[in-house]
C-alpha cells in the first residue's frame, strides 16, 4: 500500500513539474514578443534659429530611419505669418510673393537637413512684440510648424505717405515693381497706380515716387514719375 501511494505521489510531482515548465515557456515567449519592437523611429526635427536681427533660418532635420519625400504643389516651400500677441495677423509671406505653378519635390535623406532663410528686415510694422509662425506648404497642408516671439524696434507710421527719388529695377509680377532707394531694393504694390505701363519703363530709369506701408507690411505705390 505504501509503495502504491509513493508511486502515485511521484507521478503527481512529475505532472506538476511538467506544467510548471510549460507555463514558464509561455511566459518567456510572451516576453520576447513584447520586447522585439526594434528601434523606435524618430521625427522630423524643426527649429527656427535667429542669425541676426529679424533674420532667421527655418530648419528641418530628418531624425527618422527612412528617407522622406516632401511634395509641393508649387515652387513655394514654406509660408509664415507675423501676428500680434492677441492673434491678429499683420503680415503673410505668401500674400506678397509669387511662385511658379508647377509641382516639385524635396528629398530629405536620413540625417540630412533642409535650411530656408527668412528675412523680416524689410517688413514694415509698428514697433512692438509679435509672434512669428513658420510652416512647410506641402500637398498635405501646413506641416512642421514652428512659432516664436519676435520684436520690431523700428518705429513705422502706417499709411503715412513717403516721397522719395529712386531707380527703377523692373517688374517682379503684374502688380509689383522693384526700385532701389538709397542703395536698397524695395518692392512696391502698384494696384493704386493705373495710368502707368510699367512694362515700358526702362530699367535703371531715375524716378520720383510716393508710397505708404499698409497694415500687412506691404509698400503701396501711389505716385510714379520718370525724371
Amino acid at each position: 500500500m505504501k509503495r502504491v501511494i509513493f508511486t502515485f505521489m511521484f507521478l503527481f510531482s512529475l505532472v506538476l513539474s511538467a506544467c510548471g515548465t510549460s507555463n514558464q515557456d509561455v511566459a518567456n515567449d510572451q516576453g520576447e514578443t513584447n520586447g522585439s519592437g526594434g528601434i523606435v523611429a524618430g521625427e522630423v526635427e524643426t527649429s527656427l534659429i535667429e542669425k541676426d536681427s529679424l533674420q532667421y533660418e527655418y530648419r528641418l532635420k530628418n531624425q527618422t530611419e527612412e528617407e522622406i519625400i516632401l511634395e509641393f504643389p508649387t515652387s513655394q516651400r514654406y509660408d509664415y505669418t507675423i501676428s500680434t500677441k492677441d492673434g491678429t495677423e499683420k503680415y503673410r509671406y505668401s500674400s506678397t510673393a509669387t511662385f511658379i505653378q508647377v509641382e516639385e519635390t524635396e528629398t530629405l535623406k536620413q540625417g540630412d537637413e533642409l535650411i530656408y532663410e527668412i528675412n523680416l528686415s524689410d517688413i514694415q510694422l509698428e514697433k512692438g512684440e509679435y509672434v512669428l509662425s513658420v510652416w512647410t506648404t506641402t500637398k498635405e497642408g501646413e506641416k512642421f510648424k514652428v512659432v516664436t516671439d519676435i520684436k520690431f524696434d523700428s518705429s513705422i507710421n502706417l499709411n503715412e505717405i513717403i516721397s522719395t527719388d529712386a531707380v527703377f529695377n523692373g517688374q517682379a509680377d503684374p502688380h509689383t515693381i522693384e526700385v532701389t532707394i538709397d542703395g536698397e531694393a524695395v518692392s512696391l504694390q502698384t494696384l493704386e497706380v493705373t495710368d502707368v505701363d510699367f512694362s515700358k519703363i526702362e530699367t535703371g530709369a531715375n524716378i520720383s515716387i510716393q508710397y505708404y506701408a499698409n497694415e500687412l507690411g506691404q509698400n503701396v505705390l501711389t505716385s510714379f514719375t520718370v525724371k
